[in-house]
């Protein structure tokens, strides 16, 4: 087997223009205070992006739902919607809807749904929509349950 021998920097001459610095310029206290200044900056920078990100997408989703909901609720006054926001940039929409709405308008509605799905979709926006017909004895609890937090008020 073949030994590499390894030259020190000296001997390359890789450092005639630089000096070796100084050990101990900085404190342990002064390193560990710098690390914790720049997390804390990297952080807040960090929120403020999210911050951002959430608030242009609940924006672009406001938008184009409360709009497709109203035309629905014009004809169905029994339609109601609800909303789950997972993180920053997931979001969910439920949309109940009476039982022969639902029957008579499936497909529209289906196909509309999926256009504001695909007219919002960006990297950082992942949107669904989802339809219930409504029977008599609907229980708005499980949606709450299953993450549905927010109603819609028109």
């Amino acid at each position: 087997m073949k030994q590499v021998s390894i030259a020190t920097s000296e001997q390359i001459g890789v450092i005639k223009n630089w000096n070796r610095s100084q050990e101990g310029n900085f404190t342990e206290d002064q390193v560990i205070d710098a690390f914790l200044y720049g997390r804390k900056t990297a952080l807040s920078q960090e929120e403020k992006l999210f911050k951002n990100t959430f608030s242009e997408n609940f924006e672009k989703i406001n938008h184009v739902l409360s709009e497709f909901f109203n035309a629905i609720f014009e004809i169905d006054k029994k339609a109601k919607l609800h909303l789950k926001i997972s993180d920053y940039s997931k979001f969910e929409a439920s949309i109940t809807v009476s039982e022969k709405y639902y029957l008579d308008n499936k497909n529209e509605l289906f196909e509309t749904a999926t256009k504001i799905e695909d007219k919002v979709k960006s990297e950082f926006l992942s949107f669904y929509i989802n339809f219930l017909p409504l029977f008599d004895d609907v229980d708005y609890d499980i949606l709450k349950a299953d993450g549905y937090r927010f109603e819609y008020k028109n």
